[in-house]
């Protein structure tokens, strides 16, 4: 199964750096070790710093996995 990487993004530029990297560290928690227990999922969430950055960019950078986009949401 492919891995869905999720990235979350603060839209609004009102949450500092610091709690949304937490956020995602604790979302990542939940869909690693949780979310596979229901459902067949293999994903990560990680925290997008630079919204302006392109999905495309955030995944060659940082994964190994380069043929596979990111999928961005925003909080």
């Amino acid at each position: 199964m492919l891995a869905t990487k999720v990235g979350i993004v603060d839209t609004t530029g009102t949450v500092d750096t610091q709690t949304m990297a937490a956020v995602a560290v604790v979302l990542n928690v939940r869909v690693t070790r949780d979310l596979p227990k229901c459902w067949p999922v293999n994903a990560s969430v990680s925290y997008l710093v630079d919204p302006k950055k392109s999905r495309r960019e955030y995944s060659l950078h940082n994964s190994s996995e380069h043929c596979h986009p990111t999928k961005a949401a925003s909080i």
